[in-house]
């Protein structure tokens, strides 16, 4: 949702200089001010989006939860909805 909202209003503020009365060259200069611009935006955003996301890895020490009933010997690592075979001592 946010990319789309975001691709109409760059594709808005590159288009808009268009609609003046301006000389062509300035309007294709300003265009590719802002053309720039909101690429630079784009990437500062989905960058800060990617690196705010944590994704919880397993770890052979962490403490698994068994399932209370017909898990089969099956159990489930936290932060894992993939059940795997549970060791036997």
């Amino acid at each position: 949702m946010f990319a789309f909202v975001g691709h109409t209003l760059y594709t808005g503020a590159v288009l808009y200089p268009f609609s003046t009365a301006a000389p062509l060259s300035e309007k294709a200069a300003t265009a590719a001010v802002d053309l720039v611009i909101g690429i630079v935006i784009g990437s500062l955003v989905s960058g800060i989006a990617e690196r705010s996301t944590r994704i919880r890895q397993v770890h052979e020490d962490t403490v698994s939860y068994t399932r209370a009933r017909g898990n089969r010997g099956y159990e489930t690592c936290p932060g894992s909805s993939f059940p795997r075979r549970a060791r036997t001592p």
